[in-house]
């Protein structure tokens, strides 16, 4: 049986198409197993309006609800006028304004992509080892110390670190500046600057 030139690339079409499929099938159950398995680092405690979440290897966003657990490279997005409160098993809290985005790294490592944050660590077991990464090109990142509360504003390459209670620091790969109680700091374009306020 002879096929025509439109049959053949039909049937190519059509192989690609399921070789294609299967792939994706094992890669979505790849991704699965591999969120399973992911540690819980939390749970939701607060969600106003829209708040969407995902784990990173996952292409698809769900509604955040309170209790939801939290794991290990977890994405959380707040669009306008929403807000969430996450909790940690140190007892770290995480407060995320509207129009943000973070992905929870690790146990004890937040990434804030955009938007605005507050975190206090006032509760928490094992409060040095939360860290908060601003930059990840020069691997920017901010410590807290005990008995801190932290307030993060990213938008674009403008970076705002404000101190409400406690002292920090903040590394990056050229140097490090230590953050005093209710000192504020400015990262534009990879250049820290204290902010006096008066």
């Amino acid at each position: 049986m002879k096929f025509s030139r439109i049959d053949n690339t039909l049937i190519g079409f059509f192989i690609l198409v399921f070789i294609s499929s299967i792939y994706l099938l094992v890669v979505v159950q790849n991704n699965q197993e591999h969120v399973s398995q992911a540690l819980e680092i939390g749970t939701i405690k607060e969600v106003n309006n829209s708040v969407k979440k995902r784990h990173y290897t996952m292409l698809t966003w769900h509604n955040a609800a309170v209790t939801d657990a939290l794991q290990e490279d977890d994405v959380i997005f707040t669009s306008e006028n929403s807000s969430a409160l996450l909790m940690f098993n140190d007892g770290s809290l995480l407060n995320i304004e509207g129009d943000s985005l973070i992905r929870l790294k690790g146990e004890h490592g937040i990434i804030l992509e955009k938007g605005q944050i507050q975190i206090n660590n006032e509760q928490s077991s094992d409060p040095s080892k939360l860290t908060i990464t601003l930059a990840q090109k020069n691997n920017q990142k901010l410590t807290m110390g005990e008995n801190s509360i932290f307030k993060l504003s990213k938008n674009n390459d403008n970076i705002e670190i404000n101190s409400i209670k406690g002292n920090g620091s903040l590394s990056s790969q050229d140097n490090t500046s230590e953050i005093k109680n209710g000192q504020n700091f400015n990262i534009e374009k990879n250049k820290i600057k204290k902010i006096n306020l008066s």
